[in-house]
């Protein structure tokens, strides 16, 4: 049997439960400063659709430099020691921002055209 066998399904459900809490956090998180920080009037409608995007695409960068990372420590490879580790981070934190903004984007893009046919006042 696998490992996957050895746990049972409870751990399965644990799992994907956890995961899927964690996602909904993080949409949350976005959204709320999507929806606070800005000095526009924004709906929680159009924040969301930006902090589903932003979060989609956090996650899809998170897992690729991860997987990046797991793989250069699984065959030894810890190239320029802690400035590999500075450049790293500093990769993540400009995906992070970018992906943010991108977030920020949808929903200001969005927002527009829904406060106009709904309610007018732009």
């Amino acid at each position: 049997m696998g490992a996957g066998h050895e746990r049972g399904p409870s751990f399965l459900i644990a799992a994907v439960a956890q995961r899927a809490i964690s996602l909904l956090l993080m949409v949350l998180a976005f959204a709320a400063l999507l929806k606070f920080l800005p000095s526009a009037r924004m709906q929680w409608r159009d924040a969301a659709l930006g902090a589903l995007t932003a979060e989609v695409l956090f996650e899809g960068g998170n897992g690729s430099l991860r997987s990046i990372c797991s793989t250069r420590a699984r065959r030894g490879e810890y190239t320029f020691g802690a400035a590999g580790s500075l450049a790293i981070i500093l990769m993540w934190l400009y995906y992070s921002a970018a992906v943010f903004l991108l977030g920020a984007e949808v929903s200001a893009m969005v927002a527009p055209r829904r406060t106009q046919r709904v309610s007018g006042w732009r």
